[in-house]
């Protein structure tokens, strides 16, 4: 999980693929919402580079990240999803909004 953090902290964009109620229960700060029966018709407007899918525990992000790659875009899955990510102690937002990020940096 310190991986996924550390992509975080730098600025990877998250795609979080749930359902707007279970995005809406809580979400990793910054996290974009698309549905994942939307990825295939909206995968172009995501912003360009490497996209880190999410889910509740990882299986619908692994689909997510396949439909991408797929669609010609480099994505990876959050493995263990937003639950593995607030077992190990890193912040989640709760709404329908994305929240922002904290950003910091160690050198």
């Amino acid at each position: 999980m310190s991986v996924a953090h550390a992509v975080w902290q730098a600025g990877d964009t998250f795609l979080d693929v749930r359902t707007p109620d279970e995005y809406a229960h809580g979400h990793i700060p910054g996290a974009l919402y698309v549905p994942i029966d939307e990825l295939a018709v909206r995968a172009r407007e995501l912003p360009a580079g490497q996209l880190i899918t999410v889910c509740s525990m990882g299986n619908r992000s692994w689909r997510a990240a396949r439909l991408l790659d797929l669609a010609g875009r480099s994505a990876l899955s959050l493995d263990g999803g937003t639950k593995a990510w607030e077992a190990a102690g890193h912040p989640l937002v709760r709404g329908p909004e994305p929240g922002a990020r904290r950003r910091s940096w160690w050198r």
